[in-house]
């Protein structure tokens, strides 16, 4: 009798899409309160970071200062979500790398950081080129006394 219950419990652990879904069905997402001073996800990389994280930690949102740990996260999940990041953005996001930066914050900036230091200097003179063409239709599009304070007049 017992052998055969271990059979079982062998067979359906060794099923991962059995297991995940009888993990993810005993944590449901949990639902968290903004809290004051709760900063949301910014830019694109935060955003899509924050994603990850409320995936993984199954909480339906995350704040830029919040903490990886203090959401119930652990280096399982750190590792898991790791590799994730190197799949999307191409950077080499250690373990280590994730454990000295557990709040979201830090954890763009560093990535960040990763991205901007493995461009090329055509590429950032390229994204320049684009920020002043934001910049001047911006300034052109505004009123016309901008125009004048730019030019000298």
């Amino acid at each position: 009798m017992k052998s055969k219950l271990f059979n079982r419990i062998a067979t359906e652990l060794s099923d991962s899409e059995k297991l995940s879904r009888a993990i993810e069905a005993r944590n449901p997402i949990q639902k968290r309160h903004k809290q004051e001073g709760y900063a949301p996800p910014e830019t694109e990389l935060q955003q899509s970071l924050a994603s990850l994280w409320a995936e993984f930690l199954r909480v339906d949102c995350v704040g830029l200062d919040d903490n990886f740990f203090e959401l119930g996260g652990h280096s399982l999940l750190a590792m898991q979500i790791g590799f994730q990041v190197r799949e999307k953005f191409t950077v080499e996001f250690s373990l280590e790398a994730f454990l000295m930066t557990p709040v979201l914050r830090a954890q763009s900036e560093h990535i960040e950081r990763m991205l901007l230091g493995r461009a090329s200097e055509r590429e950032l003179e390229h994204l320049l080129e684009e920020i002043e063409e934001e910049d001047a239709d911006a300034n052109s599009s505004g009123s016309p006394g901008g125009n004048r304070l730019r030019n000298g007049e």
